[in-house]
């Protein structure tokens, strides 16, 4: 338990002082000077004034957002749309479309539709004059009003080019045509409602819904309704201005209306609630200001110093330990969050510490059947699973392959030999670095051994090197859990490590192979030859025993060579290493 400081001992604590006495009695005193019937009536005039300007502004704002998405259509080339008809990806695309369209689509004169992004519900109802007004060029706006809290805008336009004949239709993203209004609000009280010729209402809210609407993070509590203007309350007194939006001018489309409205009771608010509460808010704040900030502060100061903590504990790779906040408000929410903060950062440090000594280890085999072991035994620290399996490329590029699938749970490992086409090959080298599949799909036949024992989730990473295949990789789980971003970084970079490791043993064998084998008989060479002699000699000495060694020549070898030709000596030699192997018992280092 961390003990409060006393709130005028440190520097947050007096700045926070001042600010309470401050906050408490200079706007009780500037409020004191002003007379309230002047208040009134400038309060009163400034609203008319401020809502006018706003209206202008705000109506020319919307204007020029449906300038912005006519130009959007207009730059859409009609090689995208050959693009489309050939399932090709588009090019030449505005890349801001996307973030002024909910979906846009080509809808060809046979009435096929071609999406560009996105998906219409459906098509816009489009009239007769309609139609002649888009084949004039002219671009049409259609509203529907279905779903009365959040109609449908449209904006269509005709694509006359060789070859590509067609209309655009295009869903308006709310939030793009209307969040524009929220900057140009004259209070966060202040209702704006846009109304077509219909008398259709396309749009209502309040400044704070703007907001919420531009910004992707909303508040928890619900946003209430926004209150309903002069022209449709009751007898709700309101301050209330208007104006068209003249749209014929360029678009096809009639005229809207802008209205903005505020009531009357939140434009004179400040003066009702001054009339009431002044006198007591004079008596009450000179005598709380003192008790409260001390209270305030004390509590301010109590979980700042438990963070102040935290982090030096974090610093110190302590991520065991938890800040304990109970205040009920943000710097409980705050503690709650650092916590958080503590866990995935001990998570994330422990899987690189597991991952640099997987690595390691990984790293410092040098045959294969060392890292497959070492690989089977520690990918679950790295990755959360069930199940692993390995299957490593044949040096002969052969197709029928050996894979080795552990249990975790079971603490088994299963042998399998799987066949991989091809086809298989180029499509994992080409394929992303890490693909997971679900056991409903499709899956290729050399992910069998895997989900025959369980696998509900299965991630496969090719084991790559210098654009070939060494093997794969693969991971079950058995839950269908998510698996986090960070993760699956760590096995892909463990798949990296394995592929080396992987090809630098397969290397550190072929040069053994070449120094002490043979390379058309496939038998010990001279040098093992010398090697294994003195081994043998040594034993002997050391047991007592005697060693044999056999002289073995092949008499009239030349005239093979000189009368049937090199090719035919080779195959002579090569029968007769086979011979002498067939005639030797087996041993564990030929």
């Amino acid at each position: 338990m961390t003990l409060a400081p006393a709130p005028l001992q440190t520097r947050f604590g007096r700045r926070l002082f001042l600010l309470f006495v401050g906050c408490a009695l200079l706007p009780i005193a500037a409020v004191a000077a002003v007379s309230y019937a002047h208040v009134t009536s400038e309060l009163r005039s400034q609203a008319e004034h401020r809502l006018q300007q706003a209206n202008q502004a705000l109506g020319l704002a919307i204007y020029e957002r449906l300038l912005l998405l006519d130009a959007t259509l207009r730059s859409v080339p009609a090689g995208a749309v050959v693009a489309l008809r050939s399932a090709h990806r588009t090019e030449g695309l505005d890349l801001l479309a996307g973030q002024r369209f909910a979906a846009l689509e080509f809808v060809s004169d046979d009435g096929r539709r071609l999406p560009v992004f996105g998906r219409l519900e459906h098509l816009p109802v489009v009239s007769a004059a309609e139609q002649e007004n888009l084949r004039l060029g002219l671009p049409v706006i259609l509203s529907e009003h279905g779903n009365p809290r959040s109609p449908q805008t449209y904006i269509l336009r005709r694509l006359q080019r060789p070859g590509v004949h067609g209309t655009l239709v295009g869903e308006v993203r709310p939030e793009f045509l209307w969040a524009t209004l929220a900057a140009g609000m004259p209070s966060p009280t202040t209702v704006a409602s846009v109304v077509d010729d219909s008398g259709h209402v396309l749009f209502r809210s309040t400044q704070a819904e703007l907001v919420a609407l531009a910004d992707p993070i909303r508040e928890a509590a619900p946003i209430a309704e926004p209150p309903v203007p002069a022209d449709s309350a009751g007898d709700a007194p309101f301050v209330s201005s208007s104006a068209p939006i003249l749209l014929d001018e360029v678009f096809a489309a009639p005229n809207w209306k802008l209205v903005l409205s505020e009531a009357e009771s939140e434009v004179l608010g400040p003066v009702v609630q001054f009339s009431r509460i002044f006198l007591w808010v004079v008596v009450i704040a000179a005598v709380c200001v003192l008790l409260l900030s001390g209270s305030q502060i004390r509590r301010s100061l109590v979980p700042l110093a438990e963070l102040q903590q935290g982090t030096r504990r974090i610093a110190q790779r302590d991520f065991g330990s938890r800040v304990s906040v109970a205040s009920r408000d943000e710097f409980e929410e705050l503690a709650a969050s650092f916590n958080a903060m503590a866990v995935q950062l001990g998570r994330q440090f422990q899987a690189l510490s597991t991952a640099a000594e997987l690595d390691r280890a990984v790293l410092s085999a040098t045959d294969v059947s060392s890292i497959v072991d070492t690989l089977l035994a520690r990918t679950r620290d790295v990755f959360p699973c069930h199940l692993v399996g390995v299957t490593l490329g044949s040096p002969d590029g052969g197709k029928s392959l050996m894979g080795v699938v552990y249990d975790y749970c079971d603490d088994v490992r299963h042998t399998a030999r799987v066949e991989l086409r091809s086809e298989d090959v180029q499509d994992l080298l080409d394929g992303p670095d890490v693909l997971r599949l679900e056991v409903s799909e499709d899956l290729p036949a050399y992910l069998d051994p895997i989900v025959r024992l369980g696998a509900r989730i299965v991630y496969l990473l090719p084991l790559r090197f210098r654009e070939q295949l060494v093997g794969l990789l693969t991971v079950g789980d058995r839950t269908g859990d998510l698996v986090g971003e960070e993760e699956r970084l760590q096995l892909r970079r463990l798949a990296d490590q394995v592929a080396v490791a992987l090809v630098n043993a397969q290397m550190l064998e072929q040069v053994r192979s070449l120094a002490y084998y043979d390379s058309l008989t496939g038998l010990p060479n001279r040098l093992s030859y010398k090697e294994r002699l003195s081994q043998a000699l040594e034993n002997a000495r050391r047991t007592g025993k005697l060693v044999g060694a056999f002289f073995i020549d092949l008499d009239h070898f030349s005239r093979v060579n000189d009368s049937l030709g090199h090719d035919a000596g080779d195959h002579l030699l090569q029968q007769v290493a086979l011979r002498l192997r067939a005639s030797c018992r087996d041993r564990e280092d030929e």
